[in-house]
């Protein structure tokens, strides 16, 4: 757990304002702590000397490129999956320029661009890794026992570490380096050695070898699957950091703005605070936080994945045991046997572990960064709209859970959380009562309840609507990366379950409808992508919803409330003055206005007229110039989601009504043999 949250941090999606500043000579820095000197000031790729990855100095947002050169700069560590993508990096480098490496990605406007043709890479090395591997961890597992001297010297001349560290990480990559070369060569090796002829039986063969072990196939074919799968992840983990480099490259231009850029800041600086128990965090990030802090999969559900990963391994081998009568462990004095038993079970649920664990956090990161566009939606919103029971109810439910979740972070310092995760509405309706906004029969006061929501967006006046548009731009420029890897994760999984099924259903028909191995392995693996695959697809109808429908309601509210106004900021000159939005201060515990270059003019006839027509081109600009997320070529809707719901119970359906009616019958009629 603790090595899969070290390379989550690197690999991870920086979340809405995820920054964690370190102070800059200006006083004002818009970076993660986890990317301190991140950014530099030339464009990357325009006029590259070398690949990125191959400086020792990162170029601006990259210096968490997964496979780049050692160094002191960088924050690359000796791993094997940094061996195996430094490997898919030098490999390519030979057939694309400098300016144009394969994992190039650029944002253009709302859409993240990879130029070239990173998926085509990321297959060809993860298909190619059971030959790959033999050769990149043979020759790191020689290199580090044979030239141990000069690998110590080497690794501490690019990483700082202690001795002491350091043999141990070399150690820890010569184990895992010969696992990988093992988990590659062991299919091979037991084909050629004659482990097809000694350990595996077909059918009625295995009756009449009773007292002897033997394997299923499909457990031999897994620990090639579980190369392949494993190359993939490796590969894979260069695309994700490249597309987070670009989006955060892109949030900088934004945090940088000379309007709205400090504004930025001090939204996010009052959202993320961790001493303030009204603050949004752990949904919003800000400073001394990383998302290893806080995305972290819960004990229960870690033990769950753990089952499900060793159920569906070791399913195979206690078919063959049970139906077969053979004898649960091999003899102890067959050494040959019990490596090839712990190679089949433990070397495809390490990797079915690791898929389903990078699978839940992917799921659990766009989770939070939905529960982003919640909170701007909501801060946005006017009070009429903020009441309405759908969105109210909706934002409730997930500050609670996130205040609840927020208890449990007793591991960080100075985190101060309500004991009662409900004290926040609480607060809210108490100061309702107390001005009197229980009642339509009045204007309200939109700042009235600064105190409990902490951010007040001004969406009538032009400059509010602009500073709203750039925290949407910003948001949405920051969504595309856990977009594209929940996207990535949902396509996987339906094709490799799709395969899976197509497996099943042949195994059936050509067995003649006796169970196998096949059927003991693959179901269970299905039954849980796709419960992964429909939690991920509601999250992304949740996010086309808030983001553009919402969206475009909020902005239909505000026009509406300045023709016939139900709410105001109560702006009067020389008491509150007109700004593009509002904060409460827990320090001076007193309303402040959000930082802008230019003080603005108290409203009148004249910008009530702009504030319209700049609110109806923000909803033209959503519509035109953005498009939905889509998932296999159709846009992520609740209805989407329903659909493949019903029609994954039709085929449930369908299976009990046909197949099970014969699996009963053949089971009455003794007629059910077992198949290996």
């Amino acid at each position: 757990q603790q090595y899969h949250q070290q390379h989550q941090t690197k690999n991870s999606r920086k979340r809405l304002f995820p920054m964690s500043y370190d102070p800059l000579p200006s006083g004002q820095s818009l970076l993660r702590k986890t990317k301190t000197a991140a950014f530099r000031q030339a464009p990357v790729f325009t006029s590259a000397a070398d690949f990125e990855d191959n400086l020792e100095e990162p170029t601006k947002g990259w210096k968490y490129l997964a496979g780049r050169i050692l160094s002191k700069e960088g924050d690359e560590e000796f791993t094997t999956r940094w061996i195996y993508a430094r490997f898919v990096n030098r490999i390519m480098q030979k057939m694309t320029d400098k300016t144009h490496p394969w994992y190039r990605t650029e944002v253009e406007g709302p859409e993240l661009n990879r130029k070239g043709h990173a998926g085509k890479v990321v297959f060809f090395f993860s298909m190619l890794a059971p030959f790959f591997f033999p050769v990149v961890y043979g020759l790191t597992f020689v290199f580090l026992t044979f030239g141990c001297c000069f690998s110590f010297i080497f690794l501490r001349r690019c990483q700082e570490m202690t001795p002491r560290r350091c043999a141990l990480r070399m150690l820890q990559v010569a184990v895992e380096s010969f696992l990988h070369v093992w988990r590659a060569i062991f299919p091979w090796y037991f084909w050629w050695s004659g482990g097809s002829k000694k350990y595996l039986c077909d059918g009625k063969d295995c009756y009449n070898k009773q007292g002897r072990t033997f394997f299923a196939d499909i457990s031999v074919i897994l620990v090639s699957v579980s190369c392949v799968a494993a190359g993939f992840r490796m590969t894979r983990a260069i695309l994700v950091t490249a597309c987070d480099s670009a989006c955060q490259t892109r949030q900088h231009v934004l945090e940088e703005d000379a309007q709205f850029g400090e504004a930025l800041r001090k939204v996010n600086q009052v959202l993320s605070d961790v001493k303030d128990p009204w603050s949004y965090f752990p949904i919003v990030i800000g400073s001394g936080v990383n998302d290893t802090d806080t995305l972290r999969v819960p004990t229960s559900r870690q033990v769950l994945i753990i089952v499900a990963s060793a159920a569906s391994c070791l399913a195979p081998q206690m078919f063959m045991t049970i139906f077969y009568h053979q004898p649960w462990l091999p003899e102890s004095t067959n050494i040959e046997a019990w490596v090839m038993l712990i190679s089949i079970v433990f070397l495809p649920m390490f990797e079915l572990w690791n898929y389903y664990q990078e699978f839940y956090l992917a799921i659990k990161e766009y989770k939070g960064v939905v529960d982003e566009v919640l909170i701007f939606i909501y801060l946005g919103a006017s009070y009429v709209e903020k009441n309405r029971p759908v969105l109210h109810q909706a934002f409730k439910d997930a500050i609670m859970k996130n205040d609840k979740e927020r208890k449990r972070l007793n591991h960080l310092k100075d985190v101060k959380f309500f004991d009662n995760p409900n004290q926040r509405f609480n607060e809210s309706l108490r100061i309702q009562e107390r001005e009197n906004m229980n009642t339509l029969l009045e204007i309200n006061d939109e700042l009235a309840l600064l105190e409990v929501y902490r951010v007040a967006i001004n969406l009538s006046t032009p400059e509010g609507v602009i500073f709203y548009r750039r925290l949407r731009e910003w948001l949405t420029t920051d969504m595309l990366n856990e977009r594209a890897e929940i996207e990535m994760f949902i396509n996987l999984s339906t094709a490799a379950t799709f395969f899976a099924f197509l497996s099943l259903s042949w195994t059936w028909w050509v067995h003649e409808f006796h169970l196998t191995t096949m059927w003991t392995c693959l179901p269970f693996p299905i039954l849980v992508l796709w419960t992964f695959i429909l939690r991920s697809l509601n999250l992304c109808a949740f996010a086309n919803e808030y983001l553009y429908d919402y969206y475009e309601r909020i902005l239909v509210g505000w026009k509406g409330n300045l023709q016939d106004p139900l709410s105001h900021f109560g702006v009067v000159s020389g008491v509150r003055e007109n700004a593009i939005g509002w904060y409460w201060d827990a320090d001076t515990d007193k309303l402040q206005s959000l930082p802008f270059d230019k003080p603005l003019d108290a409203p009148s006839t004249e910008t009530k007229a702009e504030t319209q027509k700049m609110l109806s081109l923000s909803i033209k600009l959503s519509k035109v110039s953005e498009e939905k997320q889509t998932i296999l070529g159709l846009t992520a809707t609740h209805a989407l989601r329903t659909r493949v719901m019903a029609t994954l119970g039709t085929v449930l359906a369908t299976i009990a009504t046909k197949v099970l009616p014969l699996l009963f019958k053949k089971v009455s009629a003794k007629n059910l043999e077992p198949i290996a």
